[in-house]
């Protein structure tokens, strides 16, 4: 949408009456898979602080003097698998695009079950990393 204020709106020649056109029908096996890959990506999104927050404490167990070498790699490797997933949301977020609306339904559909899975994925994994995490903070305290 521009923001060009110089164009007068009317009920015909509106850029959103424009995208409304454009957009696929919440009913139609499109705008379903759209939503069900919308409704995943923002539970992992909400899962983002939770990563950073166990980061931040795993961070601050490594800052102890005393840990174990076995303690330290465990650190190091939560730190990464908490990384990983916050990256690999962050690579999806830049790679994903809204399917064209002028694009055939069967095509939409299989770029969005290949999203999902992509997404599922990632929720997954942010998820194992989160227990572990959690898992190994709850051992140490």
């Amino acid at each position: 949408m521009s923001c060009n204020q110089n164009t007068p709106k009317t009920e015909h020649n509106t850029e959103s009456n424009q995208n409304q056109a454009n957009m696929p029908s919440p009913t139609s096996k499109v705008g379903k898979m759209e939503d069900q890959v919308m409704a995943l990506h923002e539970k992992t999104m909400q899962d983002l602080d939770s990563v950073m927050g166990l980061k931040k404490e795993l961070k601050s167990v490594a800052a102890k003097n005393g840990l174990s070498k076995a303690d330290n790699d465990s650190i190091d490797a939560n730190l990464h698998r908490l990384q990983k997933s916050d990256d690999d949301m962050m690579d999806w977020m830049n790679n994903y695009n809204e399917p064209d609306k002028m694009m055939a339904e069967d095509k939409a559909v299989s770029y969005l079950n290949i999203q999902l899975n992509k997404i599922e994925g990632i929720y997954a994994e942010m998820q194992r990393s989160m227990i572990e995490a959690d898992k190994f903070l709850k051992a140490n305290k």
